[in-house]
């Protein structure tokens, strides 16, 4: 299997989505950088929201990246933090990348001579964040940066996804999900040339749309259509409270947290049970991602005994 996706920026300028969703599976949208210089202002790319809105209104599932230049684990933190406030309202199908490479020309950017150790350090921090706030991850770099630059192996063995550009006819020698083969790509609907990639790893695999998980919850368990269709659509955020109920009613029974939890895991392979735990007690959000996504587990889990 393997889709062909776009990543596009402000540099690809207006788009018409409308033509270019015929040509692809997918679209990530650059999210923003860290400024290059010693300040290192947070930036959101100036094309993000009318990009976010016009790929998502053609139809196409998105996903988005981000530019770090940290210097430490409390910037990378703070980068974090602003990806997940920019993210709100939106719902991603595809990863957000932590875009890895020289910021800056001939290695000038703020955190471009960092060394491999701490950009591996900072990159994972920002990565961990990211998923704890209820997104799948990835790195994205090129294939002679994921050995000289930054460990990309670190990334693997934490559960990260991997990306790497590599402008060939040969892919990369390392395992990824996804292979960037060419920054210049011509397409309808896009007046500069767009990266291109090819995608391996199948997003969204084994779930519908909202309007399908919505279905399912109404004739499992009876489901507040109305209620949790906004909360998927990111109109809404579940309470603690109301995450608890969800849980419960497949369970028909009035639990306490960790009880629901742990029958959560065992009924449907919750995964990342202290996650929603800290959801169920106050203690985070949980995203609309991740709401449909335990909508969707224990429909399977349903289906599997019925």
């Amino acid at each position: 299997m393997r889709k062909l996706v776009i990543d596009v920026s402000q540099f690809q300028g207006t788009i018409d989505w409308a033509k270019v969703a015929p040509q692809v599976s997918a679209a990530i949208i650059r999210l923003g950088y860290r400024g290059y210089g010693a300040a290192g202002t947070l930036c959101t790319d100036p094309m993000y929201q009318r990009n976010m809105d016009g790929a998502i209104a053609a139809g196409l599932p998105v996903g988005v990246y981000w530019c770090s230049q940290a210097l430490n684990d409390a910037e990378a933190l703070e980068e974090a933090r602003y990806c997940v406030d920019k993210l709100r309202g939106y719902q991603l199908t595809y990863p957000v990348l932590l875009d890895s490479e020289h910021m800056g020309p001939n290695a000038s950017g703020r955190a471009d001579k960092i060394g491999k150790a701490r950009r591996t350090q900072y990159g994972l921090t920002w990565a961990r964040a990211m998923r704890d706030a209820g997104y799948t991850v990835g790195l994205y770099c090129s294939e002679s940066w994921y050995t000289a630059e930054i460990d990309g192996d670190a990334f693997v063995k934490n559960g990260f996804d991997i990306w790497l550009a590599k402008y060939s006819s040969t892919p990369p020698k390392h395992p990824c999900d996804a292979w960037q083969f060419t920054s210049s790509a011509r397409m309808d609907g896009i007046d500069s040339r767009v990266d291109q990639n090819h995608v391996y790893k199948d997003y969204g695999a084994g779930s519908g749309g909202i309007a399908e998980t919505i279905a399912h919850g109404v004739e499992d368990i009876g489901l507040d259509a109305a209620y949790w269709t906004r909360v998927l659509g990111g109109q809404a955020v579940a309470s603690g409270q109301n995450i608890k109920a969800l849980m419960d009613k497949h369970h028909i029974a009035m639990l306490e947290p960790e009880d629901t939890v742990e029958n959560a895991v065992n009924e449907c392979g919750l995964d990342s049970p202290e996650y929603w735990l800290d959801v169920i007690e106050g203690r985070r959000e949980a995203s609309a991602a991740n709401v449909k996504a335990l909508m969707d587990k224990y429909h399977a889990a349903l289906a599997d005994v019925t």
